[in-house]
């Protein structure tokens, strides 16, 4: 209900209209909880924060010795305006992370929808809206520097150690059609190809199966090959983490990490690692060249000519 005072028919506000405030007005700062945004959206409703009645309630403090009306009311009257601009000031900074949210709500639920689909935790309102607030905070840093000055960071494939072969994986997904394509390349110290194969897959429902799948290919590839000290790397990062940390069981593609561990009982030295997208060009490509082979392909000390020709950019 919204309020308005006349000025030519000017009365006492006395205890009935306090009973028109909302009840978190009354409550003392050392017991109202922190609440997100979501919470003081009954504020915006039957009361409002800045108008003619509120705003005389909230001047208490400063002239309300010299107003006629409310001289009487005291320190009664007071107290409630510190307690209202208390919460005036929550509802402010509500209203800021509601703003925060509307303009970084992809990344926040990006992150939301990863914890629950990895991890299995749900947040609440409250732990969202922090988190939108502290990406709109990094973004704003981050855009008040002058990236055109600064030298570009190259993200180059490196070899292995002497000794060990390094295997790259990387997959293509169709969403449409729920078929996925793995691309591996494996080569030498020396940077030289030792072998590489273009592997098809159906009935994969998700993106994230696809890069681990991908990842058992390589590893199921260098066991075919006889290989027993390997170096697997990827550019997917979510699947790197889960092979190196502790099993869970509520991530989508555990089972599928579960099944690469399970092999890594049969190599004599096995690591993992994580690159960018153009330092694994090379599996990138072989995997989007799923046009041209729809069987499995396998090459030996060799691989389609593009995929060449970026092994010895690799090399530069």
């Amino acid at each position: 209900m919204e309020r308005s005072v006349d000025s030519g028919n000017q009365r006492k506000l006395g205890n009935s209209d306090m009973d028109h405030l909302n009840p978190r007005f009354m409550e003392s700062p050392q017991s109202r909880p922190n609440r997100a945004a979501a919470d003081f959206s009954p504020l915006y409703g039957p009361i409002q924060i800045v108008g003619p009645t509120n705003a005389r309630m909230m001047d208490l403090g400063s002239d309300g010795e010299n107003d006629p009306i409310l001289a009487d009311e005291g320190k009664k009257r007071q107290r409630v305006s510190f307690r209202s601009q208390n919460v005036s000031n929550e509802v402010d900074s509500a209203v800021s992370l509601q703003n925060c949210a509307k303009a970084a709500n992809p990344v926040g639920l990006q992150y939301a929808r990863n914890q629950l689909v990895h991890e299995g935790l749900r947040q609440s309102i409250h732990m969202l809206s922090t988190s939108i607030l502290a990406h709109v905070t990094e973004l704003n840093i981050v855009g008040a520097i002058n990236l055109s000055s600064l030298p570009p960071i190259p993200v180059k494939w490196s070899p292995p150690a002497s000794g060990t072969i390094k295997f790259n994986f990387d997959s293509s997904f169709l969403s449409a059609t729920k078929e996925a394509f793995f691309g591996v390349i494996a080569r030498n110290s020396s940077g030289l190809i030792m072998a590489a194969c273009i592997i098809p897959h159906s009935y994969v429902n998700d993106v994230f199966i696809a890069e681990a799948k991908a990842c058992e290919s390589a590893v199921t590839f260098a066991l075919e090959l006889g290989f027993r000290c390997v170096h697997v790397e990827g550019d997917s990062l979510t699947v790197i983490r889960k092979l190196s940390s502790a099993p869970t069981n509520k991530s989508i593609i555990q089972p599928i990490i579960g099944d690469i561990k399970a092999k890594l009982q049969l190599f004599e030295k096995v690591t993992f690692s994580h690159v960018g997208r153009q330092g694994n060009a090379a599996a990138h490509a072989l995997a989007k060249l799923h046009t041209q082979f729809q069987m499995p392909k396998y090459w030996i000390e060799e691989a389609p000519p593009e995929v060449e020709q970026i092994s010895i950019y690799d090399l530069r």
